[in-house]
């Protein structure tokens, strides 16, 4: 990587509007004395990465450098920076809220009014380095990597912490009945989160095959989404429905199934938003009514979440499950962003600087 005189030259993937993206060059200043540089060695690459690419999103602004799923080290520390040192392995949480405001002095800071989030409103991943100025960093965004952590598996911590922060919301007891639609990340990730948090029984249902195989190893059994899916569930559950449904996939009609097979007084945790343009029909809501259902939203995950979700992966209680990865640079990023469709693998990895870093 060219050094400069003012700080370093590095490739970045700049998105300028929807579908434009160009892979070149730019340069990174070296550390102000309250700020620090980061070497990105791993970033994931998530649905919404592709969606971004696609069409946009709520919250970003072009142009834009994506990717909010971020592990690396340390280039460079300002002298004011207190508590990391260069070479340290961090976690990087995208939310950069204000941390005076309501939301934030209650704990839940993924609701501040004034959030900037890397990969939307800020540059993120999808480049060699990521320049982190002071105020970013007052928000608390830098979480160590523990020991004995790979990097890979620490950036999961954010999608992770989504589903921590859903699951929060709900009240998961022994012997619960678990529906979760979907086995991409988001599925796979809150199928093990559950388990943790004490759900006795899981239902994963998944339409691709070759996720829907892979799903066995999590789930108490697997269905494919067709016209037999609720009555399977009703089976499953001797007649009574799902005590907590987990839609992680954006299509309306498993978020309508969901209503259908929740018992009553069943919860709907709804997390992962719609994009159909098609409507919820009222007969499908009027479940919420005549069952006394609670349809329970949450958005993002709070810093606290991802920590907790950082020592949660450290620990082994939820992690990749040996499921299949696919690690990619720079080649192969574009490809990956350009498709909407499921792929049979579960994680995307991308890595921005294949050989390590000189310090």
């Amino acid at each position: 990587m060219e050094k400069t005189q003012t700080g370093r030259r590095a490739r970045c993937a700049v998105l300028a509007g929807p579908g434009s993206l160009a892979i070149g060059e730019r340069e990174f200043p070296a550390a102000s004395p309250d700020g620090v540089l980061l070497a990105v060695e791993v970033c994931g690459v998530c649905r919404t990465d592709r969606k971004a690419f696609h069409m946009g999103q709520r919250d970003l602004v072009f142009p834009r450098v994506l990717g909010h799923e971020i592990v690396g080290h340390l280039l460079d520390v300002g002298s004011a920076v207190v508590g990391f040192e260069v070479g340290e392995r961090v976690q990087v949480f995208p939310g950069v809220a204000c941390g005076s405001c309501e939301y934030c002095q209650h704990g839940i800071d993924n609701l501040c009014d004034k959030m900037q989030i890397i990969g939307f409103h800020l540059d993120g991943g999808f480049s060699e380095l990521l320049s982190l100025s002071g105020d970013i960093l007052q928000s608390g965004i830098l979480n160590k990597v523990p020991e004995g952590l790979d990097s890979r598996t620490a950036s999961l911590a954010e999608p992770l912490a989504c589903s921590l922060n859903m699951l929060k919301r709900l009240s998961l007891q022994q012997a619960e009945t678990v529906v979760v639609f979907g086995a991409g990340p988001l599925g796979v990730l809150t199928s093990q989160l559950a388990r943790v948090r004490g759900a006795e029984r899981i239902v994963i249902v998944e339409p691709m095959a070759a996720r829907r195989a892979l799903s066995t190893r999590l789930a108490d059994l697997s269905l494919d989404f067709d016209n037999n899916t609720a009555s399977a569930i009703m089976d499953f559950s001797h007649g009574r429905g799902a005590d907590v449904v987990l839609p992680c996939c954006p299509g309306n009609d498993a978020f309508q199934m969901g209503l259908e097979v929740a018992a009553k007084r069943g919860q709907i945790g709804f997390f992962s938003g719609l994009t159909d343009a098609s409507d919820i029909g009222n007969s499908a809501l009027n479940h919420v009514h005549y069952r006394e259902l609670s349809l329970v939203g949450a958005y993002g995950c709070s810093s606290t979440d991802d920590r907790e979700a950082l020592e949660l992966l450290a620990t082994g209680q939820v992690g990749m499950a040996d499921l299949p990865t696919r690690d990619i640079s720079w080649p192969e990023l574009p490809e990956v962003l350009f498709t909407l469709d499921p792929f049979e693998h579960v994680f995307t990895f991308f890595y921005p600087t294949p050989k390590e870093l000189e310090l």
